[in-house]
Formats: C-alpha cells, sequence, structure tokens
C-alpha cells in the first residue's frame, strides 16, 4: 500500500494500493438500469438546449448529446457489446496510457507484470469524453475489468466499465457509466435524479412523471451533485469490513428531452 487518500471533511487516510498509477494526460475538470422508475435513456440526440415553441426564448441549456463514449478493441477487432448477458468480465494491467486528456485507454493483462493468463487477448478500452478527466483520479495497473451493456435507439451499446484492482477485488476504483445503475454493482449502487433545472413550457413526461430538463444525481442518499458544481468527494461503504472509500464524482450529464430520453453519464474514482 502506497500513498495517501485525499481527505474529504475529515482527517483520515488510506493506503493507495501498490500496483496503482496516476494517468499522466488526466486534466483538472469543472464540472442494471431502473427502467420501471426512470424514463427511457438515449444514446445521442438529446437536445443541447429546448425553446419554449410559443415564444422561442430558450428555455432552458440540457447540455453535450454524447458526453462519455465507451468503445472496446479486442486483439485488433472492436468487439461489439452484448445486450443478452449482464455484463462481463476481462483481466487488466499493466499498460495504462491515456492518448488525450479527455480519452482513457485501459489495455488488456501483461503476465509478467500482473496475475493473469500467459497468452491473454489482447484487450483496449477507450472512454472519450466532451471534457477531460480530472488529473488526480488514481488508476488501478492490475486487476479486472467489468463491462457492461444497454440497448439504445441505435441498438446494443456499450454503457459502462468499472475497474477493479487487484489488492481490493470488492471495491470498485473507478466507475465510468452512461446509466444510473451499475449491474456489476447490483442493486448496491442504483442512483437516483433529483430535480435541477426544469424546461419551462413542456409538460411532464407521461411515463415517469419527471419534467424535460436539468436534473442532479443523488450518489446512494450520501451526497447530490449538479452538472454545473465541480465534482465532490463522497464517502462511501464498500469493502468486506464495511469501510469507506473516498469517491471524486463527476455529474457529466443528466438531463431529460423535449422527448422524454433520458441521458445520463457520470464518473467515480478513488481520490
Amino acid at each position: 500500500m502506497r500513498g495517501l487518500f485525499l481527505v474529504w471533511l475529515s482527517s483520515w487516510s488510506v493506503g493507495l494500493a501498490a500496483c496503482s498509477s496516476p494517468n499522466p494526460a488526466y486534466e483538472s475538470s469543472s464540472a442494471g438500469e431502473d427502467s420501471t422508475q426512470n424514463p427511457t435513456e438515449g444514446t445521442s440526440g438529446t437536445d443541447t438546449a429546448i425553446a419554449d415553441e410559443s415564444s422561442g426564448v430558450m428555455a432552458c441549456e440540457l447540455g453535450p448529446s454524447q458526453p462519455l463514449a465507451i468503445t472496446v478493441d479486442l486483439d485488433g477487432v472492436v468487439r461489439p457489446p452484448d445486450c443478452s448477458v449482464p455484463y462481463v468480465d476481462f483481466a487488466l494491467g499493466a499498460n495504462l496510457y491515456a492518448s488525450t486528456g479527455d480519452s482513457m485507454v485501459h489495455e488488456q493483462c501483461m503476465p509478467l507484470s500482473c496475475d493473469c493468463a500467459e497468452e491473454p487477448p489482447q484487450l483496449n478500452i477507450e472512454l472519450a469524453a466532451d471534457r477531460a478527466f480530472d488529473e488526480n483520479i488514481t488508476l488501478p495497473d492490475c486487476g479486472r475489468v467489468s463491462m457492461w451493456a444497454r440497448m439504445g435507439p441505435s441498438g446494443c451499446e456499450w454503457a459502462g466499465v468499472v475497474l477493479w484492482e487487484a489488492d481490493e477485488p470488492s471495491v470498485p476504483w473507478y466507475i465510468a457509466s452512461r446509466t444510473l445503475g451499475v449491474p456489476p454493482l447490483g442493486h448496491a449502487f442504483m442512483l437516483e435524479l433529483e430535480p435541477d433545472e426544469a424546461c419551462d413550457g413542456l409538460d411532464a413526461c407521461a411515463n415517469s412523471g419527471r419534467q424535460p430538463g436539468r436534473y442532479a444525481i443523488d450518489v446512494l442518499g450520501f451526497r447530490t451533485v449538479t452538472m454545473d458544481e465541480s465534482p465532490p468527494l463522497i464517502e462511501l461503504p464498500f469493502g468486506a469490513t464495511g469501510e469507506t472509500r473516498a469517491y471524486l464524482f463527476d455529474n457529466r450529464m443528466a438531463t431529460l428531452s423535449r422527448d422524454c430520453e433520458l441521458e445520463v453519464a457520470w464518473t467515480a474514482g478513488l481520490f
């Protein structure tokens, strides 16, 4: 164990795992699906702004329509997502790098550096975003990655990824998600929406009772995070002993469009 977790409203600290490393290209940022309770989640086409049709006056600003894109390359071939399974696991390790400040790539496990098969397939996972990832987030070199898919307007797509560190296999080190639920964590990590900025003059969506507009994300009842605020540190209980971990939580997008499509994107990383 090495390093210290930064503190949120307390003076506690814990050691960082030995095989974790900061992403050198990270830059500071300013910023399982519950389909029965939430509107349909879209993948693109969410309005960046909604205007009042009667007056032409801008009713509200929603934000980018694709704030997080996930692609997977297996042995040089783009791997399509599979919406028929809850999630898939891969070993990871040894070659963490970033092509730009807003794109992170984590390669498949390398046997000489991590505990994995002797000849694992080459796996590249790319997370591209509309704004840079935070420079303070630390990612694991060795461990595993869990990925899940969802059905969107254009078909099945990758919807999220969880990175797990080898020394703490039950504690998620990094989550990037376009769904409120995280299937690998089950009901232990189901986020909720809270109204933030409604779009004036638009009726509520029939399937949810929610009004089009911008939303905050309620992180397990511990903290509500809006799209406009800098990502706060939130202490969440994870691990076999029930101890807490400090996560930097970024609400990158949580909006309900005029067509009642919900676009969600958020990240949570150990800090």
